[in-house]
């Protein structure tokens, strides 16, 4: 089965402040990993970018997530999250999802209630994220390929609406079965939104490109949905897709994978038409990070760091980018200006 992975190193994750609590100074959170054990390290968002590492252990190949001044941690390979006080950076409890589930994200939503998706099951969670205790679930089987399982990823959320990722990859044949969707979920019924009713089994949004992965952004002004559809390996027919949150339809790609000859990864937006890419190549497993822009494409690369990375992040208060290089001795973040893509670091 192929699935996509975070590769050993340092994984940026989340760029967190807590305006309410002034205690806690605005930091980046990044996971790193040796494929054995996880950890957390904190970066000060300002200069000199002070890294705290080691922090609390943490699961491998984990995803970061920030709701209401906590961190938590989705540890896929233990089938658990990690929920973390961003001052002590102890884990203050641990939510347990159930054996062989492999939660892939988690969104909170009121202090009660949360969201899971879960890789290795046909049902959305619903939990009390303050004890783990089970609220419901929404089925997602109707959109499971021949393999029985929808392989939910990752998730975002517009107002009364969540967005859920659907990749269908048959299992047998490490394939990704068309079309690939977002399943649309109404948060006031927590109820299966289907967008055509006439045609059997439920309708999500039909995707151009394949296997939607990595963090998703909304634009809540401009009512945009931002999706990475990256398809198969060495297969550049994906691309970055833009969703119109009003029709809940693809517009087509603001920057395809045959722009940038690779397999398209993780971004940021930084505006309606611009953000920063993510690009793999496996003939060298690396990792390219380049601007793009919709009327221009792709920009010159900014760095070339060998490993896979999944995520960037830019802090909107400094107007700054996080992105990691796993190959960087130690702990190595780098720091660039969003408005130029100019380093600001070494």
């Amino acid at each position: 089965m192929w699935r996509r992975s975070t590769a050993t190193g340092a994984l940026l994750a989340l760029c967190a402040a807590s305006p309410a609590a002034a205690q806690i100074d605005a930091h980046v959170v990044a996971t790193t990993s040796d494929n054995a054990q996880g950890n957390c390290d904190a970066i000060d968002v300002d200069p000199p970018w002070t890294v705290a590492p080691n922090l609390e252990p943490v699961g491998i190949r984990s995803r970061v997530r920030y709701f209401d001044d906590l961190i938590y941690v989705v540890n896929p390979a233990t089938d658990d999250i990690q929920v973390i006080d961003p001052v002590s950076f102890d884990t203050v409890r641990t939510l347990r999802m159930g054996r062989d589930t492999s939660p892939e994200d988690i969104l909170v939503v009121s202090p009660s209630r949360a969201y899971v998706s879960l890789y290795d099951s046909t049902t959305l969670a619903i939990i009390d994220p303050g004890n783990g205790a089970p609220r419901g679930s929404v089925d997602l089987s109707g959109f499971a390929d021949a393999d029985g399982l929808p392989e939910m990823s990752m998730m975002a959320r517009d107002g009364g609406r969540l967005f859920v990722q659907i990749q269908r990859l048959d299992r047998m044949s490490s394939n990704p079965v068309p079309p690939s969707w977002l399943a649309v979920i109404d948060l006031d019924t927590e109820s299966l939104v289907d967008l055509d009713p006439g045609t059997p089994g439920p309708q999500g949004i039909p995707l151009i490109g394949a296997v939607p992965s990595f963090r998703m952004h909304v634009d809540v002004r401009e009512r945009r949905l931002f999706v990475s559809t990256p398809g198969p390996r060495l297969n550049t027919s994906g691309g970055i897709e833009e969703i119109d949150l009003e029709t809940l339809q693809s517009l087509g790609f603001i920057l395809s994978e045959a722009e940038v000859s690779a397999d398209v990864g993780g971004f940021v937006m930084t505006s309606v038409d611009s953000g920063y890419a993510l690009s793999h190549t496996d003939i060298v497993a690396s990792s390219h990070h380049f601007p793009f822009d919709r009327s221009t494409g792709q920009g010159g690369e900014v760095l070339l760091t060998y490993g896979f990375i999944e995520t960037l992040a830019v802090d909107p208060g400094t107007e700054q980018l996080f992105f990691p290089d796993p190959f960087s001795v130690p702990h190595g973040e780098h720091v660039g200006d969003a408005a130029t893509g100019r380093l600001l670091t070494r």
